[in-house]
This record gives C-alpha cells, structure tokens and sequence, in this order.
C-alpha cells in the first residue's frame, strides 16, 4: 500500500521523548523540568511525541510547521517521568515541515531509526507502532471495511482514528447548522421587527408623504432599525466565529477550527437589509373614503 507508514514509538522506559515549539524549549531548559506555564497559551501546541520512522520514509527528520524554529531546527527534550526534570535537551536539525504532522493524533516530530539526530539523543525503537494510511479515503468502502475488520481481529487491542469519524461529521454538521439557525432566527426576527416598524409609522409616512417626502426621506426612518440589524449581525458572527474556533475555550481541540461557514449569516443578513430598506423607501399607500 503505497500511503501506508509505519511509525514507531520510540524506548521510553527510561525517559519520555517530547517535541517542543522553540518558545516552549528555551523556557523548560531554563527551568530545568517540564513546566506546563511555560506554555504560550495562543492555542497552539507546545509539546507533542516524537516517532521513529525507516530512514527511507518521506516522514524521515520531518516537523510540525508550528514547533520548527526559523532556523530549521526542532527542540527535542528527554523528561524523567518520576520528577519531570529535563535529563537531555537538543536543538535538532530537520528536512524540513510535513502538513501530514500537524493532525492532532500526530507526532510532532519524526526521526529516521538510527539517524543521526536519533542517536545524538539516544532515542531507539520502542514496541509500540503505528500505521498510518495516507491514502485511506480513496480506497473503496468495501476495501475500508476489510481493513478495519482484519485489524480488529488481529489486534483486538489496537484503537484506530479516521479521518472522518462520526463524531467529525456530527462536530462539522453543527458548525454549519448553528450559524444557519442563526442567520434563519435572525432573518425573521428583523422582518417582523420591519412589518411592526412600518406599521406603527404608517401615519407618520403617510402625512410625509402629503408633503412631497422622497424616498431616501422615508428611507431615514429604517435607520433605527438598520442599526439594530447591525448590531444583532455582528452579535450572530462573533457567537459563530467563537464556535468555529474552539481552542479559545479549549486550547488543543479534537477537531480544530472549522473554517468559514460562521459567515453564513452575513450575506443572508446583508441581502434581507437591502430588501428591508427598498420596502421602507416605499410611500405608504393612500387611505381610501373609509379610512383604510
């Protein structure tokens, strides 16, 4: 299988194997333990795994974009798990960044078995893998099953990850339909708040209107409510931009951010404003002999 890497958890019976941002290196080698408040707090990852990985592989002396320094260099920091001090710390040189390692169940690091970098650090192969299947939503949902099933059975112990769970899709469905609700709720809200608004000045427009008032006159009268509007806009936008960037909350999410759709509210929202003003800018109809 062409997209299939085998990645290998490296010995850490005597020490744990961590990779840092270079933020976060300089400050734990400074204290001399591995101390959590050194940690940037801007939503990113400052200590991830290392992996080991055959020399040959693509991966080989490959980094998270986010904990490769300017100079092509990786922290690296071995911690004694007893009392979480830092027993040996290196700056390592890297191939260069692999988009594929900034998923969340990824290591931040991986390192040719034997390499250089490897053996500076006297980081060897522990009994843990890991197989990473690149390729596995292209390959047909039969095939997937299989895969899934000869794992289960031959490695009842193994705990696979996917890229598109049920829990992702339950997460990205409800990063779509809570600004759509929204932009919905919204969107009636200020309709009715438009027919209760020009109802309750229909007199007022009508005399307006005896006396020569123009359209962009009348229109003048929407402006409390287009101010509203706004204002309500802007309030639906900032609950959606929070909902679909999660680490503000919860720095290291499961999932991430969810990319544009808070913006679902905005065209609907603009569209309905212009609809709303031409409709305001209208005379109000003449009363007939009745009084209607």
């Amino acid at each position: 299988m062409a997209g299939a890497t085998v990645l290998v958890t490296p010995d850490e019976s005597e020490h744990l194997v961590r990779a840092t941002s270079a933020e976060y290196y300089e400050c734990v080698v400074r204290q001399g333990f591995d101390d959590f408040a050194c940690a940037s707090g801007n939503g990113l990852i400052n200590e991830t795994t290392v992996a080991l990985v055959d020399p040959d592989s693509p991966l080989a002396g490959r980094a998270r974009d986010d904990q490769t320094d300017e100079d092509g260099t990786t922290g690296v920091i071995l911690i004694d798990p007893s009392d979480q001090s830092i027993v040996g710390s290196a700056r390592v040189s890297i191939e260069g960044t692999d988009p594929l390692l900034d998923a969340q169940t990824m290591p931040g690091l991986v390192l040719g078995i034997g390499s250089p970098q490897a053996l500076e650090l006297g980081i060897t192969p522990g009994s843990q893998r890991t197989l990473v299947i690149t390729d596995f939503p292209s390959i047909a949902s039969g095939t997937r099953d299989a895969i899934r099933s000869e794992i289960i059975n031959r490695c009842g112990y193994a705990f696979i990850t996917e890229h598109d769970t049920t829990s992702l899709r339950s997460y990205q469905a409800r990063a779509i339909a809570m600004p759509t609700l929204t932009a919905i709720g919204a969107a009636l809200i200020f309709a009715a708040l438009a027919a209760s608004t020009r109802h309750s000045q229909s007199r007022l427009r009508r005399t307006l209107g005896e006396f020569g008032a123009d359209r962009p006159q009348l229109m003048r009268l929407f402006a409390p409510l287009g101010v509203t509007m706004g204002v309500g806009s802007a309030l639906a936008l900032l609950f959606g931009w929070f909902g679909a960037h999660p680490w503000i909350i919860a720095p290291s999410p499961e999932f991430g951010d969810t990319g544009w759709w808070w913006l679902i509210p905005l065209p609907l929202i603009l569209a309905e404003t212009a609809v709303l003003a031409w409709w305001n800018s209208r005379p109000e109809p003449e009363q007939d002999d009745t009084g209607r």
